[in-house]
This record gives structure tokens, sequence and C-alpha cells, in this order.
């Protein structure tokens, strides 16, 4: 497999993907309402890649006032900047397939956990065998397309 890590990182992102939902709900809960928690979302986004714009000497941070929350929920943003990030740095690497199939993977086998116990104080959603059987299957799948040479 051409850089495995990448994989497994895109794999976690993924995992981490699942969790952006129930975040960016709870977010609304403290914001006022679902557009208000797009805006706080995409606002630390910005901050995040401000900062990169900096350290690549491309851009210098106008911060303005922040708003109060808790700050595990920081993480409806970052969530998906990672993986705008990831993204544009593993694609060209492993391709859109392999990525992708590794997204997918650690994004279902995060949702059914969060599912299984409430996470995030989501409803209760019990996993049982046929959706591990399926998330087996899938796993397969991501072996069969990010492992070995492509024509």
């Amino acid at each position: 497999m051409q850089h495995p890590w990448l994989v497994l990182l895109a794999f976690a992102a993924g995992a981490l993907l699942s969790a952006q939902g129930p975040i960016l709900t709870r977010i609304a809960f403290h914001a006022g309402g679902p557009i208000q928690a797009a805006t706080v979302a995409f606002a630390i986004g910005l901050c995040v890649l401000v900062a990169a714009g900096m350290l690549a000497g491309t851009g210098v941070p106008r911060l303005g006032a922040v708003v109060s929350m808790p700050v595990w929920l920081w993480a409806g943003g970052l969530i998906g900047t990672g993986l705008l990030l990831l993204t544009l740095y593993a694609v060209p690497r492993i391709g859109v397939a392999a990525f992708a199939a590794a997204v997918v993977c650690g994004q279902l086998l995060a949702a059914l956990a969060y599912d299984h116990v409430g996470a995030f104080g989501i409803e209760l959603r019990r996993v049982g065998l046929r959706e591990l059987a399926g998330t087996m299957l899938l796993l397969a799948g991501l072996v069969m397309i990010a492992c070995g040479p492509r024509d």
C-alpha cells in the first residue's frame, strides 16, 4: 500500500466526520439556530485556515469577538477544516477512491459507535450484528481499493 499513513489518517478523518452533525446540533442550541451554527462552525474553520495562511506567509488574521460556548464544540468546525486539508494533501497521493473509501469506512464505524452509546447527546440506537457485518464488508472493500498497485 502506498502512503498507508495517509489511508489511516483518511480513515480517522472519516471517523471524526460522523461527529460533526451532532456537534453542530449542539452549537445550534448555544448559538440560536442552524444558520448561526453553520456560521460559527465556518468561522472556527476560517480561523484555522487564516493561521495556516500566516504560517505559510500568505495571510494575516483579523479576529473578532469569540462566542462563549463549551470548548469541545469547536470540534464542529475543526473536523471539517482538518478533512479539507487532508483531502487536499492525500487525494493527489493515494487517489480519490482510496481516500473516499477510507473516509467512508471511518465515518461509518464512528457513526455506529456514536449511535450505540448516544454520543454528543443524540438518541441512543443500539448496533447489532447486521450493522457490524455490513461494516466488515465495507472494510474489506477499503482493503481491496487502497492496497496494492493500480493500473
